[in-house]
């Protein structure tokens, strides 16, 4: 298998020959069988594969769109897009590859060795009920297309893309969210570097000060104070959201690519890095207890919940796509790395927790039981408890106000389960082992 980077092949780069035998000379015999062994049974999209989630032909089903920074050909990377469409349900999704060129845009963008690492993200940016997408680029550039609404195609079609006057430096990694919740959609962008100039960098904001049908983005990122000094005792300046820089300490970037996505009315921040951690962050927004309307935080750092969200660091380049894929109420996660590969992880695997509540402190016994339990709360519980199969699939779902209580559920297989405790500001998961 070639395994020199931007020297050698990275996709159907796996080779088999079949040993046939020995010749008269006593020599053993190999023909090549295909390029493609074990690497057809699973996705694969070259180097650097960014996942994203979005129902594109409107049945109701995320689809699962991977970008890459290309297939290296011939000492040049060709970037592209990739499609898997959603057939199968709302519990239970089956991705079933469409194309490794969505819409033609190597076509259209006459895509050149000069644009590598599409980056792309959807949303309805002028109000005509069709998904338009901006991409961003290894160049820090990012192009609109809007989608002209062709009724001959089940997909979206792009006749041609909008040049934004936004430059991030290198490698941007758009997402179109409506961070301050005004109806309008913003985007918050990655870039590659993490300490440039003398100011660490991170994640940048870029606010629609526009209309609901004439988009207009505005650079809002904050700068906030770091706390750390040059060599000449000046402090040096986060120009990032929510104070973030996650630079590598040694080549001084970042390669950030965030992920918002909401959870109990709340937003939180996942942030894929160069080093393969991802990071979450809550405090994004300030929220008034009296009214509940929410105010974006543009004047302090995001606080920090953890900074290994999927509690292990397998791969470089991690990017995320976060949503429901199993209607279970809980954010699952695909993994783009940069071998060009991606992972699932099903909510059940980590933890949102936006507290120093220790897991310890919740007692469940006995564990294991016969299928009748008490959950035993180090405070005052008001929340939801949600009992899972090791599936995914919902065993029990209750409302829960007070300190002590018993569980019931002898009536399930004997087998591995997981107990879902969830408030507005906590997600706690704990295993328990049923045998009746």
């Amino acid at each position: 298998s070639p395994n020199g980077v931007n020297v050698s092949e990275n996709h159907k780069n796996i080779l088999l020959y079949q040993n046939t035998g020995t010749n008269e000379d006593g020599e053993t015999q190999f023909n090549f069988v295909e390029n493609d062994f074990l690497v057809k049974t699973m996705i694969d999209v070259g180097s650097n594969a960014t996942p994203i989630f979005q129902d594109l032909n409107n049945d109701d089903l995320e689809d699962l769109i991977i970008a890459n920074k290309g297939y290296f050909d011939n000492g040049n990377y060709n970037s592209k897009i990739s499609i898997f469409e959603n057939i199968g349900t709302i519990g239970n999704p089956i991705f079933n590859f469409v194309t490794d060129d969505f819409a033609n845009l190597s076509d259209i963008l006459g895509l050149s060795p000069s644009i590598q690492a599409l980056h792309p993200t959807f949303g309805d940016i002028n109000n005509d009920g069709n998904i338009d997408m901006i991409i961003g680029d290894n160049n820090g550039e990012l192009y609109l297309f809007e989608n002209d609404g062709s009724i001959l195609s089940d997909w979206p079609t792009f006749l041609d893309y909008e040049l934004l006057n936004i430059d991030v430096g290198s490698f941007a990694t758009p997402q179109l969210v409506d961070l301050n919740r005004d109806g309008l959609l913003d985007l918050v962008i990655g870039e590659r570097m993490g300490i440039d100039n003398g100011t660490y960098n991170g994640v940048n904001y870029y606010q629609n000060i526009g209309s609901v049908t004439n988009p207009q983005f505005e650079d809002y990122t904050p700068e906030l104070p770091s706390g750390d000094f040059d060599n000449n005792q000046n402090e040096i300046i986060i120009k990032s959201l929510g104070g973030i820089h996650v630079a590598d300490p040694i080549y001084l970037t970042a390669y950030t690519a965030p992920q918002i996505f909401e959870l109990d009315d709340q937003y939180y921040l996942a942030v894929g890095t160069e080093q393969g951690k991802i990071y979450l962050y809550n405090n994004i927004e300030f929220i008034d207890n009296n009214s509940s309307n929410t105010t974006l935080n543009l004047e302090s750092e995001f606080n920090l919940i953890t900074d290994n969200l999927l509690n292990e660091i397998n791969c470089i380049h991690s990017k995320v796509a976060i949503t429901d894929l199993n209607n279970d109420e809980l954010p699952d996660i695909i993994r783009g790395n940069a071998s060009g590969g991606v992972e699932l992880f099903l909510a059940n695997n980590f933890n949102v927790s936006t507290s120093n509540i220790d897991l310890e402190n919740i007692k469940i016994f006995p564990n294991p039981n016969n299928g009748m339990f008490s959950i035993q709360f180090p405070f005052n519980y008001n929340g939801t408890l949600t009992i899972y199969s090791n599936l995914g699939h919902k065993v029990l779902k209750k409302n829960i106000t007070s300190t002590h209580e018993i569980i019931d559920v002898s009536n399930i297989k004997s087998g591995f389960y997981i107990i879902s405790i969830r408030t507005k500001q906590h997600i706690l998961n704990k295993k328990i082992l049923i045998n009746n």
